[in-house]
Parts: structure tokens; C-alpha cells; sequence
């Protein structure tokens, strides 16, 4: 929870509901962030050149 940006202080008031809601939304976001990974090198490792590029592309601009 402090890696999302919790304070230890702020941590020793919440209640064990609160505490397991990050928790769950915190295991939600790690696994998204390792699906898109997972995707990534998906594409790295069977794509060609031209899906690498276009995957590179729609990163850059996905702002």
C-alpha cells in the first residue's frame, strides 16, 4: 500500500475493511500491469517488426 502512495501513519488508522479494499484494488492493478506486460512481449517475441512498431507507436501517443 505504500508503493500506491499510502503514509505508514495514515496506515496505522485505517480499519481491516479499508485494508483489504487497497489490497484487492492494488492486486487488481498489478495484475493489469502484468497482462499488458505479458501482452508486450507477446508481440516482441512473435510479431514482426511492423507490430513492434505499431505497438511502440500506440505507447507513445497513448497519452
Amino acid at each position: 500500500m505504500i508503493r500506491a502512495g499510502h503514509r505508514y501513519p495514515d496506515l496505522l488508522t485505517y480499519t481491516p475493511a479499508q485494508i483489504q479494499t487497497f489490497l484487492i484494488a492494488d492486486q487488481r492493478y498489478e495484475n493489469e500491469r502484468m497482462l499488458a506486460q505479458l501482452t508486450m512481449l507477446n508481440i516482441a517475441a512473435q510479431g514482426g517488426p511492423e507490430d513492434v512498431s505499431r505497438l511502440r507507436e500506440a505507447l507513445r501517443f497513448a497519452d
